[in-house]
């Protein structure tokens, strides 16, 4: 997917982005996960306290019991900790997915707005892996930096000033570890930001194989052809599989690395509190106090290091989110507002249009009344199919202009204009469910009675009341179970429930049959308001079903004529 070109933010203006990112969408949430990450600090900090009183104070007096009972205190203030540290983790992992429902949101959005231009330009795989996997990972990232990281600054930073006011030259032993902590974070940081990116490429790659995989299978099955795509296959699995290894091992080295900086600096402390207790400049109790401390930061340290995958990761997610929302491609007509109550009148006025400097329509100029019945024939690659894409807008023409009831396409309000059409493709797409919901579609709130309704004006009511489940029965995905002329009746029923004005049939006689597309016609007559009937055909026989046949050829618009009167349903 082509991306646009951007500057990738930095650790800190990243860090910064997402909080507000998280602020914006659930400030409650931050509010609280913050609170309890500061209750948290403050439960751990007497721990140390506890720990220097038992040691210089109820061991010198051999208080056995004032022992046992500091010691339940410290596990009381863990538990305490721990808990604030669930309810904190528990805010987060919500706050992630209040943020994370809104950024899925804006990307549907996005692919919706986005031209089809820029969808023919795409592979199919790698904007689902966009939308999907790579939102979850940005879900994981958030609730990693919200239930981890954050909590673990606080914490850290409560912890250090404890340090410095138990021990301030301990303090500046222990901060000897923080130079090259920050130092091998970078570095393993950059390592795995360049990992990650090769994994999410080999795992796209895998993904678009797979999609082909599903889409050819039959064809794969009858050639054979089972070995050669499995070996394909393999060799891509196991480019995805090496690149996720080496973000593991990338992010293993680094926690390899961290504990043994934390090792030198513990044993450090451990040598210089030694000295400084032999001196008399400090007690058992300090030392072990400051050591405790120690270790509850280290302990922050070491979740820190173990998330640094999946916030690498997840940023490299985010920064491909973004890179598509960012995306400034406007869909065609943006900019008009006009809703119109369309009669069906269509105007092509010197159109021209080309896919990537290939011309596909040339000085096109058209006419369709309110209520005609027009057949566009023309051999395959005429343009006949470029020609209903300009007429719903889908793209714009590169010279010309359409209208809709004498109004150009740049003043109205597009989807208005689509949804007072009513398109059948030539190989319709239904979706896995009921009859009932694929003709509901995009229209949940329709009855009963509108749903029959349409499809007895498509004529698929015929063979749907023939099914023992009727308009309850499931179908599976793209119509499996249907055949090709009940998958058009079914998608006509869709389009017919809207009560179009202007009804669009790609190669209707694909599937059915001429007595089918004469019983199809009729039940287009025999709507309250007849709409203007569009047949776009290879077939130049379908033409006896209309009143009017325009020829494409080259993208030229070569004959306009009158057809002979119509058969049965079609108006005189």
């Amino acid at each position: 997917m082509r991306r646009p070109e951007a500057k990738r933010p930095n650790a800190s203006e990243f860090l910064w982005g997402l909080l507000r990112r998280i602020a914006r969408e659930s400030p409650a949430l931050l509010v609280l996960g913050t609170a309890t990450a500061i209750l948290q600090a403050a439960m751990l900090i007497p721990i140390a306290v506890l720990v220097r009183h038992m040691f210089d104070t109820e061991l010198r007096h051999g208080h056995a019991g004032s022992i046992a009972l500091t010691g339940a205190e410290i596990l009381a203030l863990y538990a305490a900790a721990a808990s604030f540290g669930y309810v904190a983790r528990a805010a987060a992992l919500r706050t992630a997915a209040r943020v994370v429902t809104t950024l899925r949101l804006d990307v549907l959005g996005k692919l919706l707005e986005l031209p089809q231009r820029w969808h023919d330009r795409q592979r199919m795989a790698v904007v689902l892996s966009i939308a999907a996997q790579d939102t979850e990972r940005v879900e994981t990232m958030l609730a990693t930096v919200a239930g981890n990281l954050m909590p673990a600054f606080v914490i850290g930073c409560a912890l250090l000033v404890a340090a410095l006011v138990i021990s301030p030259i301990l303090f500046l032993t222990g901060l000897a570890i923080i130079p090259p902590l920050m130092f091998a974070g970078r570095l393993m940081a950059r390592r795995v930001q360049s990992i990650a990116q090769e994994w999410s490429e080999s795992a796209r790659r895998f993904s678009s194989f797979s999609q082909l995989l599903l889409r050819t299978i039959v064809t794969t099955r009858i050639v054979g052809g089972e070995r050669s795509v499995l070996g394909r296959g393999a060799e891509q699995a196991a480019e995805v599989s090496e690149r996720h290894r080496q973000v593991g091992n990338a992010g293993a080295k680094f926690a390899a690395i961290e504990s043994a900086i934390a090792a030198v600096a513990g044993t450090a402390v451990l040598v210089v509190g030694g000295i400084e207790v032999i001196h008399d400049a400090m007690t058992i109790g300090d030392l072990l106090a400051f050591y405790a401390v120690l270790g509850l930061l280290l302990r922050q340290v070491y979740s820190v290091g173990w998330q640094t995958n999946s916030v690498v990761i997840g940023r490299q997610s985010l920064s491909d989110v973004e890179g598509l929302l960012r995306i400034d491609e406007a869909e065609p007509y943006a900019l008009g507002r006009r809703e119109l109550a369309f009669r069906g009148a269509i105007a092509f006025e010197g159109v021209s249009f080309s896919y990537d400097g290939t011309p596909v329509l040339v000085e096109v100029t058209l006419t369709v009344a309110p209520g005609e019945h027009l057949a566009v024939i023309g051999p395959n690659g005429a343009g006949k199919s470029t020609l209903v894409s300009l007429l719903l807008a889908l793209y714009e023409p590169d010279r010309g202009l359409l209208r809709a009831d004498g109004v150009p396409y740049e003043q109205l309000d597009i989807r208005s204009l689509r949804r007072q059409i009513g398109v059948v493709l030539q190989d319709p797409v239904l979706l896995p469910g009921t009859i009932r919901e694929n003709i509901a579609y995009a229209r949940p709130e329709v009855t009963d009675a509108e749903i029959c309704a349409a499809a007895q004006a498509s004529t698929a009511a015929e063979f749907i009341e023939d099914l023992a489940e009727g308009y309850a029965a499931t179908i599976g995905d793209e119509g499996t179970g249907l055949s090709g002329g009940q998958r058009q009746r079914i998608a006509l029923a869709r389009a017919l429930l809207g009560r179009p004005t202007l009804v669009v049939l790609d190669e209707p006689s694909t599937y059915l049959d001429d007595a089918a597309v004469a019983t199809l016609m009729a039940g287009l007559m025999s709507l309250p308001q007849a709409p203007t009937v569009i047949i776009v055909t290879h077939d130049a026989h379908v033409s006896k079903y209309v009143e009017r046949v325009i020829e494409l050829r080259s993208g030229r618009l070569v004959s306009d004529y009158r057809a002979a009167a119509p058969v049965g349903a079609a108006r005189v």
